[in-house]
């Protein structure tokens, strides 16, 4: 069997938009210095500064979750609207039913038509509630005029499909719009990955070129470049939450980003509050909760993760 590429993480230990600032200062501080680099290898140019430098503005500008997520988001809106038409066509059949056949043949008929499914349609699962559709058409076709002499009006069967097939097809553009959000979500994220590369390989060079420039060297080693952008005296550190549990998390820098590195939603708030709040993946908020925080992961089978800046000292 041949090998398959996982899913890419992301190779940084900070915040996508630490990542961002912290390589578009260090490309200005290149840009600043270029004959030194010149000096010492001729592909260093303004031209691969000003390149390298946009190439961070276009991974920044790709979609994060919040804009990759609204297409899924709309389309289950109008996904859960449809589903609940469903649910009013069948049980209109399931009437059609009881009126059209004698008493102890409603049970059979029932669940010919689908009635095994309907529970788990009415709790939004929506396998049940296409395999419900589709037994009730497939009856409504074998029993029609059963179902006309009952009292069955001649259009129900259209208004049934009709209801069908708008779910149906709000249903594949659904999982389509989930396919193309997990697409965008990697497309970042190998950007991200790349602009780091680049960043590293030409601190290593700067941290060379500068040895004897302690505060040049400084602009070129990333460690320190973030400690500009995020705050002296913190480091950034991820934390793994497991399935149905929390973490509290102590010496949180305030108003320093809290991010959701995983593919589950977390709740963040005070350890003693219950008032939380909904960080979705790839996304932040800031910690305006206090020093210490409670990360809680609801999924019952999923591990969260999640990077915060805590305070060294």
């Amino acid at each position: 069997m041949p090998l398959q590429t996982p899913r890419p993480k992301g190779n940084y230990s900070c915040t996508q938009e630490e990542l961002y600032q912290v390589c578009l200062l260090t490309w200005d501080s290149y840009l600043s210095n270029v004959a030194d680099f010149t000096a010492v290898n001729t592909t260093y140019t303004a031209a691969f500064g000003n390149t390298n430098r946009a190439a961070v503005i276009t991974a920044k500008q790709l979609p994060d979750f919040q804009a990759r997520d609204e297409a899924s988001e709309s389309l289950l809106i109008q996904l859960k609207d449809a589903a609940d038409n469903c649910l009013i066509q069948w049980n209109l059949l399931e009437t059609h039913i009881k009126k059209s056949f004698p008493e102890n043949l409603h049970k059979p008929k029932i669940e010919a038509a689908g009635g095994d499914y309907y529970e788990k349609a009415a709790q939004s699962n929506w396998e049940s509630v296409s395999a419900l559709m589709e037994s009730g058409k497939t009856f409504i076709t074998a029993n029609n005029a059963t179902l006309t002499t009952g009292g069955m009006p001649s259009g129900f069967p259209a208004a049934y499909n009709t209801a069908k097939t708008a779910f149906e097809n709000l249903y594949t553009q659904l999982n389509d719009a989930d396919q193309d959000a997990e697409e965008a979500r990697d497309a970042k994220i190998n950007a991200n990955n790349a602009i780091f590369k680049t960043i590293t390989s030409v601190n290593e060079d700067g941290q060379k070129i500068y040895r004897n420039k302690p505060a040049k060297r400084e602009r070129f080693t990333f460690s320190k470049v973030l400690e500009l952008v995020s705050g002296a005296g913190t480091t950034t550190r991820e934390i793994t939450i497991n399935p149905n549990s929390s973490e509290t998390v102590r010496k949180v820098r305030a108003n320093s980003p809290i991010t959701n590195i995983a593919q589950v939603p977390i709740m963040v708030g005070a350890p003693d509050s219950t008032e939380q709040t909904t960080v979705n993946p790839d996304d932040s908020t800031a910690n305006t909760f206090g020093p210490d925080i409670k990360i809680t992961n609801a999924h019952p089978t999923n591990t969260a993760k999640a990077t915060v800046r805590v305070s060294q000292a």
